[in-house]
């Protein structure tokens, strides 16, 4: 467990995150809303970025949450789908490969923002650091 003057916040920030892990293994899916008090875009499908969910991982790991680590690497080999060539940045809390962004212009976003966008176009982006933050999330889970 951690030590030093903050570890009671750092505690809470872990306890906050092992529930994103949990019922697919999925960790730190993103829901863009606007800055309160401002009208702008809203996205509504929860994404699992890889890098953030290595980078939660890591910390849960090296605090002694080493269930929520088989939970993640369970998912990330059915998100795979056994194929690392064909890893992804993101994916859709249960796996979902197909992330084509759309524009929804007939919903109403959180407190009337629009536009609301499902998925994302970053989805294709090849982004090399991804890599290295899955590997050392998933070296420190085993």
């Amino acid at each position: 467990m951690p030590h030093g003057p903050y570890r009671e916040p750092v505690i809470r920030s872990l306890i906050t995150s092992r529930p994103y892990l949990r019922p697919t293994g999925a960790s730190s899916p993103r829901h863009h809303l606007p800055a309160r008090g401002h009208r702008g875009c809203a996205t509504g499908l929860p994404l699992h970025w890889l890098r953030d969910a290595a980078i939660t991982l890591s910390s849960l790991l090296r605090t002694g949450y080493r269930e929520e680590a088989g939970a993640w690497r369970e998912w990330l080999l059915r998100a795979v789908a056994g194929d690392p060539e064909n890893l992804q940045i993101m994916y859709g809390i249960a796996g979902e490969r197909e992330l084509t962004e759309a524009v929804l212009d007939w919903l109403p976003g959180y407190e009337g923002s629009t536009p609301v966008r499902i998925g994302n176009g970053a989805a294709a982006q090849l982004q090399l650091d991804v890599y290295g933050e899955v590997v050392e999330a998933l070296h420190l889970g085993t």
